[in-house]
């Protein structure tokens, strides 16, 4: 994004196609934060502005019916969900798979590597934090529907549920699933926290620059299921800070992240068919399931319900 003007680069296998987007830097921004907004109030307009987005964004491009996306993103664009845009056709998720990436060099060094196996399962949910206003029982049902799809799945429920307990065993897991309360930090993204159990001798919080030391080169996919936790402050280099690079930089080559406060329910039926599709498929295409899923339920059609999770980084 630039002042005047808005550059894309479509890359394909056959080559590199640039194009220029006739819409300027501050129009981009003062369309952005209003459709976020209408999409927590679950306004009406929100298919209007969503035509609108995918009008300056999607259609220039040409994309050929079907075929997946990468974003990568920049600016503001970073806090928009793509996948909420609204073509002819319908939502972009409805047209076509969709997945991110925090920049091209990280999408090409985490696709390099061989995919990895998704035998081993680690899953924490509902951790209990002392109030019983801060309960999450749909996060303790996603957990609980893990160990159904997976019957080696060590879960961790409520007071179980300890930073602790995520430290010693997230080395060993290949998908670790966290359902929790979490808050990103604007100011200083590294002390942003995933709102874990306590024990007598570790306190419950798990902040995001403790996690660069924890050894993820086994996992496959972390998802954290929690609020806001693909969010946080955009660097001067265009990176998004907040939870993404300290699990990518631990070893995880994707990981699944939300966009805003999510709906307990919604969230759980999302992660059950996720999982539910992961076993046998790729993670791009298990998410648009589960989605999809969500959507095509008339209580649970608006994005607010459907669109706040996204898949970066390898999307196999």
């Amino acid at each position: 994004m630039t002042p005047s003007r808005t550059f894309a680069w479509i890359v394909r296998r056959g080559g590199i196609t640039p194009v220029t987007l006739e819409v300027e830097q501050r129009a981009l921004a003062a369309a952005v934060t209003p459709f976020n907004a209408a999409i927590r109030a679950r306004a009406a307009d929100v298919p209007a502005q969503a035509s609108a987005l995918y009008g300056r964004l999607i259609r220039p491009l040409n994309l050929a019916p079907n075929e997946p996306v990468v974003i990568v993103s920049h600016d503001v664009l970073h806090r928009l969900p793509f996948q909420a845009l609204r073509g002819p056709s319908g939502w972009l998720l409805e047209e076509r798979a969709v997945s991110y990436a925090p920049s091209a060099s990280v999408l090409a060094y985490l696709v390099g590597r061989p995919p990895r196996e998704r035998t081993r399962v680690l899953a924490l949910g509902n951790p209990d934090l002392g109030a019983a206003r801060l309960a999450l029982p749909g996060a303790q049902r996603e957990a609980e529907t893990i160990k159904t799809l997976y019957s080696n799945a060590e879960i961790y429920l409520q007071k179980d549920a300890t930073k602790e307990t995520l430290l010693a065993r997230a080395p060993d897991s290949q998908l670790l699933h966290v359902g929790a309360h979490a808050e990103v930090d604007e100011i200083d993204p590294l002390y942003s926290v995933i709102r874990l159990a306590r024990t007598e001798k570790v306190a419950g919080e798990l902040e995001a620059h403790e996690i660069y030391r924890v050894d993820l080169h086994r996992s496959a996919i972390v998802a954290l299921s929690a609020c806001e936790t693909g969010l946080g402050r955009i660097t001067r280099g265009d990176e998004p800070w907040g939870f993404t690079r300290p699990v990518l930089s631990a070893g995880a080559p994707a990981m699944l992240v939300s966009l805003w406060e999510v709906e307990d329910a919604a969230t759980a039926r999302t992660m059950a068919r996720f999982y539910k599709d992961l076993a046998g498929g790729s993670a791009r295409d298990a998410l648009r399931a589960a989605q999809r899923e969500v959507l095509g339920d008339p209580r649970t059609n608006q994005p607010f319900f459907w669109a706040p999770f996204v898949l970066v980084g390898d999307w196999r």
